[in-house]
């Protein structure tokens, strides 16, 4: 059991949300907001926790995720970018959910952008439309 804290509130928020609709992106701005609009990509060091969604209420699940926001924010300090554009997304696959550090735009060219610099990425995803990726080399 979570204790009630606007931190916990803020991951089952985004926990609910990607059970509900398959996906939502938490962002590393000063509130820690959970959104399904705009666009993510992966980074260069990808970090992913899978969990089964009878765990993801738990404790474990929600530090899971509290320590992945940390290297996400971590991550943007290091290299000097907006923390803002950091987050971590949770996907649902049936009855599992990945945990993963991404970044967030709310632009498309931004997205496109910063997926080009991080270099090992090959696509982008509209959070309005994620089934189908936006491939770098057709966008």
């Amino acid at each position: 059991m979570m204790t009630p804290t606007r931190h916990a509130r803020n991951y089952a928020e985004t926990a609910g949300m990607s059970v509900a609709f398959g996906y939502c992106v938490t962002t590393c701005d000063v509130f820690n907001t959970p959104t399904m609009s705009g666009y993510i990509h992966n980074v260069r060091e990808p970090q992913e926790i899978l969990f089964p969604i009878t765990a993801l209420f738990g404790i474990h699940a929600m530090k899971q995720w509290s320590r992945l926001m940390d290297e996400a924010d971590r991550l943007a300090m290091e290299r000097g970018q907006d923390r803002c554009t950091y987050g971590v997304a949770l996907q649902r696959t049936h009855d599992s959910v990945t945990m993963s550090i991404v970044r967030h735009h709310y632009s498309l060219d931004e997205c496109i952008t910063s997926a080009q610099a991080e270099g090992s990425e090959h696509m982008v995803r509209n959070l309005n439309d994620y089934d189908k990726p936006i491939l770098l080399e057709s966008a």
